[in-house]
Formats: C-alpha cells, structure tokens, sequence
C-alpha cells in the first residue's frame, strides 16, 4: 500500500487501526498533520513535522522492518528498550514532555483537599460573572475568537521550539473549527455578555479514553479555565479517562496541568536512530 494522507473521511478508521491511547492518535490531529500507509501487516503513520520541515514516524512501530525512518517522534521508554534488544542503535533521545491523563469523575466532582483549589476557582467564576454555556457557535466567531487569543500573548519567554508548537497548534486549532461537522466532537461554548470568553472541543478515541483537543480562555475571567475542564468533563461522563496532551515546553502551562492533579503521565521521547 501506497501512502496516504490522512483526511476527515478516513481518520477515524486509521486512528482505531492505529489504536495508539494518546492525544496525537486523535483523528482531528491525525487529518491536520499526518499520512498513512500498511507495511508487512502492520499500520504506520508519519508525521508532517512543521517545526523540522521533515517527515518521519509518529510512533514506533513493533516490527524492525518496519522502521523506515530515521526518526521516530513519539517513543515511550518500553519503546526505546524494545528497540535496543532487536539490535538497534539510538543515536539521540530527546524528550518531548509528558502526556497528561485525567480521572473523569475527578474532574466532575473535585472533591477532597486535593481539589480545593480547583473548587475554589470553579465557585470564583460563577460567583462573579454571568455566563452562559452553550454547545452551538458561529464558526467565523470561533475563529475570530482564536485569532485574538493568540495576539494577546507572550512569547517572549518561550523557547524557539515552543513558539513554533505555538504556531503550529494555532494552526490546527483554526483548522479544526471547519473540521467540527466532520468528525465526532462535542463542544462546549462560554459566553459572558454576549461575547465568546471560552471554549472547547472534545471527542470520543475509545470507550474508555477521549481527547480534549482544544481549550481556548480569555484569562482575564478569573476562575474559567479550571471551570471549563469541569464542564467539558461532564460532556463525556461515562468515560473513565481523558488526555489533554503534553505541555509543549510552556512553564506556566505544565504547571496548570499538574494543578489539576494528573491521574497519569506518560512521557514521550523523540528518538533519532544511529
């Protein structure tokens, strides 16, 4: 099989192929930045690297005939073990950061001392402001909406590599939007005084794991953000776990994601072979 790019129409049967329990096997970020192929049985997906204009092997693959790159992005460490016992030389391992996954039912109840300051910040916002939440929103606001968000922050503080994964991830975000009607989602809207102040999309990866793609926050809504992982975890409450991703090498936002008191991190290695 020849290789293809990875669309909306065939995302979600390649990511179920894939069967990967991480944020980047998501069919949205699947449709936006990967192509596919099968080899000697088994399903391999490249990755579209922006930030190295480079293509190369999103995950590792089980077979050795199978490696076809000399560069693989995402790698845990059984990986990396698993592919020194079949003889393989790793020239350089770098580390892409953690993944973070989250309870369900931690997120939805916030009880106990531990989330004392999430429930403190969740009763902040809905004491002083009035808002409303809605699931249904004009996709050029939506934009509009992204767009300004990111003009409003700085990067200065951030690393090259950081500010182009903030590119890129604003990229895709953007993107995302048209992709709403295409793939399975639900989305959450917060609107105070008639303006969209947040938002986010989730969708469903297995029955027991979704994806929170993405969660845009005016921040001068003191309270919001942690009040939006609240809601957007009651869109799946049946589900026992969610992942958000890792941090992309942003301080103040791996600081939020520990905060919210991970049931589970994975770490990620990007692997360049000998």
């Amino acid at each position: 099989m020849e290789k293809q790019k990875i669309t909306a129409e065939n995302a979600v049967a390649i990511s179920q192929r894939i069967g990967k329990r991480s944020y980047c096997n998501s069919p949205y970020w699947l449709a936006e930045n990967c192509s596919y192929e099968e080899r000697n049985g088994e399903a391999l997906v490249y990755i579209n690297d922006r930030t190295l204009n480079e293509t190369y092997l999103l995950f590792t693959p089980t077979k050795k005939e199978n490696i076809t790159t000399k560069r693989i992005c995402l790698a845990t460490k059984e990986d990396i073990e698993r592919l020194k016992k079949k003889g393989i030389t790793i020239a350089k391992t770098t580390v892409q950061g953690a993944e973070y996954y989250y309870r369900t039912k931690d997120l939805i109840e916030m009880k106990g001392k531990t989330y004392s300051r999430c429930r403190k910040a969740v009763s902040q916002f809905t004491r002083n402001y009035k808002f409303k939440i809605l699931h249904v929103y004009p996709a050029q606001k939506v934009v509009d909406f992204i767009k300004n968000w990111a003009a409003a922050k700085n990067l200065s503080k951030h690393t090259e590599t950081a500010r182009k994964l903030f590119e890129w991830d604003l990229d895709n975000c953007i993107k995302y939007v048209g992709l709403r009607k295409k793939l399975p989602t639900k989305r959450i809207y917060i609107e105070i005084d008639g303006k969209l102040a947040a938002f986010a999309f989730v969708h469903p990866l297995f029955p027991d794991l979704f994806v929170a793609l993405q969660q845009k926050v005016d921040i001068k809504y003191k309270g919001l953000s942690r009040f939006l992982y609240h809601e957007k975890a009651k869109l799946y409450p049946n589900i026992e776990m969610f992942t958000v991703g890792t941090a992309a090498e942003t301080e103040g936002l791996e600081a939020f994601k520990e905060e919210l008191h991970p049931a589970k991190k994975e770490e990620w290695f990007m692997i360049t072979l000998a």
